[in-house]
């Protein structure tokens, strides 16, 4: 017995990217030592972050290596968290002595959508070795029916 399948044409080319855009991602748009671009093409970086629940609150780990917590700022607007920080040069080595150079100095952020409803004026947030630690206690959800009299 023969089966029918439903077959699309597309052209070899449309089948072809999103498969290099899966294997690849962005790094193809990044120059040779793989770090972001921004729309100007900068170099630009954003910390690994690490976003989970955990006895009723949103944790969030960034790593912010060579960043001083006076340079560290935290900011909740319009359903997101928002991390601002800066990074200074501490060697002052000619770009031309430079074999490979990896390590971002600058000003960075890194904005994450909060996926559930927190506490605002509960967030907390730490600062050790490197990591910052956000912690915002998660929105208990108040109820919303009400009695309704019969008459």
């Amino acid at each position: 017995m023969t089966s029918l399948v439903r077959r699309t044409h597309r052209p070899l080319l449309s089948r072809t990217f999103p498969e290099v855009d899966r294997l690849f991602g962005d790094w193809l748009l990044r120059p040779w030592f793989g770090l972001p671009l921004n729309v100007t093409g900068e170099v630009t970086w954003q910390p690994r972050v690490d976003v989970y629940e955990k006895d009723g609150e949103l944790v969030m780990k960034f790593e912010l290596p060579g960043v001083d917590k006076e340079h560290v700022e935290v900011v909740r607007e319009d359903g997101h968290l928002v991390v601002r920080a800066e990074t200074s040069k501490a060697e002052n080595v000619e770009e031309s002595g430079y074999h490979r150079r990896e390590r971002f100095h600058g000003q960075f952020q890194r904005t994450i959508p909060l996926p559930v409803e927190v506490q605002d004026e509960e967030i907390k947030a730490k600062f050790e070795n490197g990591v910052l630690e956000v912690r915002a206690p998660k929105r208990v959800p108040e109820p919303t029916g009400r009695q309704i009299a019969v008459e």
